[in-house]
């Protein structure tokens, strides 16, 4: 058999977290690290798989083809996981796996894993092209998500995205503000759980939420089209407050950044992964609180985003 590699992009999903999975709008950015998966012929009559990190493989495992029995992993639950996904695949493409007897899968994150970008979005994204299935229902067979990771995993750069009778509408944006280098995305160090955090959303008051889906899809609106870093601040603390408010926790401006000379702003699930900070202050001066935080991990806006290709030229 020939070899065949399909790569996706990470993401990062700027507004719009929760309420996009009732319908309102949200700007979601890919960023330029992905991930990529390798199929090839195997030695021996299963499935071995490898999956790899930037300096180390963190996932192996085994399992025999075609009935996706584990015989060996280095992670049970993460090998549990995985044969779900590919389970799903199946029950989506029937002829998926059912003429192959010896295979070796590699996938290479480009990311750390624990950093949130899409490590399972960017997986199922891949498994589905290399099943021929579509990416969001094999989402929605393994996961509770939105499906905008999905849609920035198969986007070439910024993207529009909602949710109109439970299908996705992904629109492709420019956004690249004159202000970008007053921006940075910075590393909590914290891995959170989507999936819980969706399901603490949804026991919060369904009318109340409601009513908030028309106020936040205007501010995504204008924070795509905000001329200015004040301007660009003022959404995003709004939006902040918003949240807050509805799911009863404090903002992180309020908390992790209380002191910090710009506006924090969470990202994806409330309370860990990452954070967009935009401050005027400058990079270094950014850099130097972070430190005294304990934090290392973070990165300009330029370094991270992947831009519209007409804003890549």
């Amino acid at each position: 058999m020939k070899s065949s590699t399909y790569y996706s992009h990470g993401k990062l999903l700027i507004t719009g977290e929760y309420l996009v999975l009732d319908g309102a709008l949200a700007l979601a950015l890919p960023v330029i690290s992905g991930q990529s998966l390798l199929v090839e012929e195997g030695k021996s009559e299963e499935l071995h798989w490898i999956a790899r990190h930037p300096d180390e493989t963190w996932f192996e495992a085994s399992m025999s083809l075609p009935a996706l029995e584990i015989k060996l992993s280095s992670d049970p639950e993460i090998a549990a996981s995985l044969v779900k996904l590919l389970s799903a695949a199946c029950t989506l493409q029937p002829d998926f796996l059912t003429e192959i007897q010896s295979l070796k899968v590699t996938t290479h994150l480009e990311f750390r894993r624990e950093w949130g970008f899409g490590s399972s979005s960017t997986l199922i994204t891949n498994v589905a092209r290399w099943a021929g299935v579509d990416p969001y229902k094999l989402l929605w067979m393994v996961s509770k998500g939105s499906g905008y990771d999905i849609a920035c995993a198969e986007a070439a750069g910024p993207i529009l995205y909602r949710l109109a009778d439970q299908q996705p509408v992904v629109t492709p944006v420019r956004f690249n503000p004159s202000f970008s280098d007053s921006i940075y995305f910075v590393y909590l160090g914290r891995k959170m759980d989507s999936d819980a955090g969706i399901s603490a959303y949804r026991q919060r008051n369904k009318s109340r939420q409601m009513s908030l889906l028309v106020e936040i899809s205007t501010i995504t609106e204008a924070v795509l089209s905000a001329r200015s870093l004040e301007e660009f601040t003022f959404l995003i603390e709004e939006h902040e407050a918003i949240l807050s408010r509805l799911l009863g926790v404090a903002a992180i401006g309020k908390t992790v950044f209380n002191d910090f000379p710009g506006q924090a702003k969470s990202l994806g699930a409330w309370g860990g992964d990452f954070a967009m900070l935009a401050s005027n202050i400058g990079k270094d001066e950014v850099k130097k609180l972070l430190k005294k935080r304990g934090l290392q991990t973070f990165f300009h806006f330029d370094q991270l985003i992947l831009k519209h290709p007409e804003d890549q030229l």
